[in-house]
């Protein structure tokens, strides 16, 4: 008898457990979405981007392969 009141105990704990690490878990997410919404919330994308400035740089552009690769 004892042993079937300390299983009970057992598993009712890994339940209290379990739902406390899914609340603060589900918590912690909402926290992370609205600290990530507040910090890309003042991003504005107006007009187009500069292409040619961007393509005028020295580096390697994959873009520049994809077009001349996919223009033969």
């Amino acid at each position: 008898m004892e042993q079937d009141r300390v299983v009970a105990q057992v598993g009712r704990s890994f339940y209290v457990t379990g739902e406390l690490i899914l609340k603060a878990l589900y918590l912690a997410s909402q926290k992370a979405a609205e600290v990530h919404e507040r910090k890309h919330s003042h991003i504005h994308f107006q007009g187009q981007t500069a292409w040619q400035k961007f393509m005028a740089t020295t580096h390697t552009k994959d873009v520049k392969d994809f077009f001349s690769t996919r223009s033969t």
